[in-house]
């Protein structure tokens, strides 16, 4: 994970809004940490920025979001105050900010917008306009929502297409060994393969679940970095790190064993009805004129970028969860949510 520090050129009229936006946060922070000193929850404070608000007109010219992370700034402090007071160390209260004390504002998710051009860009900010913003350097990161989104119009291969891959390989495989020996080689080879696609699935699933499990634990600890010793968040960081590698490891693994599984019956004279499709970069899914005769799988190159498959499988993680939020909506399921989060990255 990386962070930038990029110099901003606003105007006369756009330094307006960041001051009045940074002034407002302060009284909008200060003012949920009086109301925190009669007990209310983080939820309770929430919904308390909506009284404010009525209270203070001019809190609507501020993003809700923005606003929301002054909540969410406090509550983090709180955190903070609170593990320093487990290591029986003595500990203060947190206090109210002054003008000269309080000096960042937070866009979390939603509300921004970095164009960037030949050592200059502009950033949008809602609420507050286009400002100019020198971009020394490239800003590099994955697009998640971008490939998310390709998921979802099924440019891309997903977990929907290896089902239907693996029952039309169930479907054909069975009809041409009906008429074999189960002594043959050929009759042992392909139930073998059979048993293994068959299985293949939800591996699949687990694996991804583990990974973005992994994935999410290693990206919290490195938020506890100032409340832990030293010693205590290197050998967290570095334990959370190895099992991210290897859960990451064996996610790709999975995937390469589908995919080769696949390819050694095609290989091995079966299936000789059915076309693969190798999904690679500048492949669209959606445009496969005949999926039932049509077998999917993921190419080697797309199988040898790591950062490709960690995206693919975050994107694979939230379409679930998506889809698991649709079934309670429709009283199709009452199964709880899971539990790993998405991490931001």
């Amino acid at each position: 994970m990386k962070a930038y520090k990029l110099r901003l050129f606003p105007k006369k009229e756009e330094i307006e809004k960041l001051e009045l936006s940074l002034e407002i946060c302060r009284q909008t922070y200060n003012n949920l940490l009086s109301e925190l000193n009669y007990g209310f929850t983080k939820n309770e404070l929430q919904n308390f920025l909506l009284d404010l608000k009525v209270v203070n007109p001019e809190m609507k010219n501020i993003h809700s979001k923005v606003l929301q992370m002054e909540n969410q700034k406090l509550f983090s402090n709180l955190s903070g105050l609170s593990a320093v007071k487990k290591k029986g160390k003595k500990i203060g209260r947190l206090r109210f900010k002054g003008k000269n004390w309080f000096k960042t504002f937070t866009y979390n998710q939603s509300g921004f917008k970095l164009t960037q051009g030949n050592k200059k860009g502009i950033l949008w900010l809602s609420k507050i306009g286009n400002i100019s913003i020198r971009v020394h350097r490239e800003i590099e990161g994955t697009e998640i929502a971008a490939l998310f989104k390709t998921y979802e119009e099924h440019q891309i291969l997903t977990l929907d297409d290896i089902t239907t891959s693996i029952a039309n390989i169930t479907r054909h495989l069975n009809a041409e060994i009906s008429g074999l020996n189960s002594s043959d080689e050929g009759y042992r080879f392909a139930e073998e393969k059979l048993k293994l696609l068959n299985s293949r699935v939800h591996e699949l699933r687990t694996s991804v679940r583990k990974y973005i499990r992994t994935l999410s634990q290693f990206f919290q600890i490195q938020k506890q970095r100032i409340r832990l010793e030293p010693e205590d968040f290197q050998e967290r960081l570095l334990n959370l790190d190895r099992q991210r590698r290897m859960a990451h490891n064996s996610l790709i693994e999975s995937l390469s064993v589908y995919s080769q599984t696949v390819i050694d019956l095609k290989n091995y004279g079966f299936l000789e009805k059915l076309s693969i499709i190798s999904w690679n970069h500048g492949i669209d899914m959606s445009a496969v004129v005949d999926p039932e005769n049509t077998l999917s799988i993921f190419s080697s190159q797309i199988l040898s970028d790591r950062d490709l498959v960690k995206d693919w499988a975050i994107s694979v993680h939230l379409a679930e969860q998506l889809q698991q939020i649709e079934n309670i909506k429709n009283g199709t399921t009452e199964a709880p949510l899971a539990e790993e989060h998405v991490p931001k990255v």
